[in-house]
């Protein structure tokens, strides 16, 4: 030790008599009080999380150390945040966690009814594997507190729930019996549990009787909410308004929702997530007044995050007012001029209005287009009249997709345009090719089997196959009339002329003024009556497919 050294320390120590000669020779004004047994275990505590922090900052590798060192200081300190997150990223990095649940186990017992701790250590336990044994505990848990602590009654519902749903409703009906029942974070529990349960109840029912449950426990969960919004408490306390805003939205509740945000204090309303949701409610109850009055209170605001300007930009365009979103991203994209995103959204919104050509000029100078940008640009160049240069793009866009690790976007719908393409240009063999690819991912789709079974019908190939896919489409839509088209195109191919006629006839009873635009139906129906021998009505909608054309070239 140097000389400096020594002379410091005995200065020091000189100081600490000297304090104590005066503390004993003026003791009523100076007093030296010891540690209470709280204050010694909260200094222990953080003493333990400050080894633990030395030994992750000088790179230690023992782990085990360092998480012995965390837990003790969470026995010391059940409530301190930082000690339980570093633990659980510890444990998690490994991806341990049966070593965080006998952690947590550890403190669990040394605090046998904190609520935090408990509902924690119930949680690793079963994502660990030992969910019989989380429930066990939490249960155990709640039975000590005599049911009062509604986070710890959430958690063993949530927990109980995805293990059975039988289980989870006699649960329930338990914690609606206790005196908990009517506090509005337990009830919100409730109305997500109805809808969760209606939707795995439902699942293997026909469609309408499964539509008719899915209604019912909306009706249900509906009223549970509209209750909780109506209480003090939905403003009072944080986590219920907090849980509420989404549960309100998943419901389309826009009202209640829209009445929950008015009723928030002025400085919430002043906050990014207020504004969000707000931005959401108006545009869902299609109050545009009251959106252009928030965008233009916004939009006037000299530091507006990326996300909040996307907010009010998606807004618009749920509404279908495509030159305010466009203004919008025009602003994004020039103020992040190497977001990709930003550029393709704002390529699409030229799409939109009609605008192909600024569209393609955004997307030219992008080296490596993604397979959306792909898609994006096939579409401008189809909106163009240049369906070669689309087709080309479809291309580019498998090719991209392919070379990816996840080709999921090479899905039947993109396989069936990328075929109407292909026929448009006269290219049947590989317009064909497609739609068989696009069958063979969706074979029960019965757009894809009624695409590939008319295009086969069109051109005479395989016609009992061509019969057989149109059946099947009709079966699962009846009423569809592009498949009833369809039904009578392929039976007038097999020169099966009264089944033709038969389904022509109905296809033109269910048809909607507008929807043969293209004259095709209309064409079909001249053919087939004219087989039947029923000229005059074979001249006249010859003449509407002629008229049809026409309408359509002029618009």
């Amino acid at each position: 030790m140097s000389i400096f050294s020594i002379r410091f320390l005995v200065v020091i120590v000189c100081a600490a008599v000297l304090s104590g000669a005066v503390c004993l020779a003026d003791s009523a004004a100076y007093r030296i009080r010891s540690l209470t047994a709280a204050e010694y275990s909260e200094a222990a505590g953080w003493a333990s999380y400050a080894r633990a922090k030395y030994l992750l900052n000088s790179r230690s590798s023992d782990l085990e150390a360092i998480a012995g060192h965390l837990v003790g200081a969470l026995m010391s300190l059940p409530d301190a945040l930082q000690p339980f997150q570093l633990l659980v990223f510890l444990r998690g990095t490994s991806k341990d966690m049966g070593a965080l649940a006998a952690d947590l186990g550890k403190i669990a017992k040394v605090h046998p009814e904190h609520s935090f701790i408990n509902i924690a250590y119930s949680e690793a336990l079963s994502n660990s594997g030992q969910a019989t044994a989380g429930i066990a505990h939490l249960r155990a848990f709640l039975e000590r507190c005599a049911w009062q602590d509604v986070p710890a009654a959430v958690a063993l519902l949530e927990m109980t729930q995805a293990r059975s749903l039988e289980e989870a409703d006699k649960l329930l009906r338990l914690l609606l019996r206790k005196p908990i029942r009517n506090d509005a974070r337990l009830r919100l529990c409730q109305a997500e549990f109805v809808l969760r349960a209606a939707v795995k109840r439902s699942a293997d029912l026909p469609p309408e009787a499964r539509a008719a449950s899915l209604e019912a426990a909306k009706a249900e969960s509906r009223a549970i909410l509209q209750q909780i919004v109506n209480e003090p408490s939905s403003r009072s306390q944080w986590d219920v308004f907090m849980a509420l805003l989404p549960a309100l939205g998943r419901l389309e509740l826009w009202d209640e929702l829209n009445t929950l945000l008015d009723s928030c204090s002025e400085e919430f309303k002043d906050t990014q997530l207020w504004y969000e949701h707000k931005l959401i409610v108006l545009q869902k109850l299609e109050d545009r007044t009251a959106l252009q009055a928030l965008a233009a209170k916004l939009l006037s605001l000299p530091e507006l995050p990326n996300d909040l300007l996307e907010r009010i930009a998606l807004a618009y365009q749920e509404l279908q007012d495509y030159a305010q979103a466009r203004e919008i991203y025009e602003r994004l994209h020039f103020r992040n001029l190497p977001v990709l995103h930003y550029r393709l959204q704002l390529a699409w919104l030229y799409l939109m209005e009609g605008k192909a050509k600024m569209g393609l000029a955004l997307l030219t100078p992008v080296r490596e287009l993604p397979f959306r940008g792909w898609l994006l640009q096939a579409a401008l160049w189809r909106s163009l009249d240049e369906p070669e240069k689309a087709l080309q793009s479809y291309a580019q866009a498998e090719k991209v997709a392919l070379a990816a690790a996840d080709s999921v976007e090479l899905n039947h719908s993109f396989y069936t345009s990328y075929g109407l393409i292909a026929e448009n240009l006269g290219k049947i063999e590989q317009a064909l090719a497609l739609f068989r690819k696009a069958y063979q991912l969706s074979p029960d789709n019965p757009d894809v089997c009624n695409c590939l079974g008319y295009t086969l019908a069109d051109y005479q190939r395989e016609l009992p196959f061509a019969a057989e896919l149109i059946d099947k489409a009709i079966k699962a839509e009846p009423d569809n009339v592009a498949f009833l088209d369809s039904l009578a195109w392929v039976r007038f191919r097999q020169q099966d002329f009264s089944a033709a006629l038969e389904a022509m006839i109905r296809t033109l009873q269910l048809m909607q003024s507008g929807f043969d635009a293209d004259g095709i139906i209309s064409k079909h129906a001249a053919e087939i009556f004219a087989a039947n021998g029923l000229q005059l009505m074979a001249d006249f909608f010859q003449l509407q497919a002629e008229w049809n054309i026409q309408e359509q070239e002029q618009r």
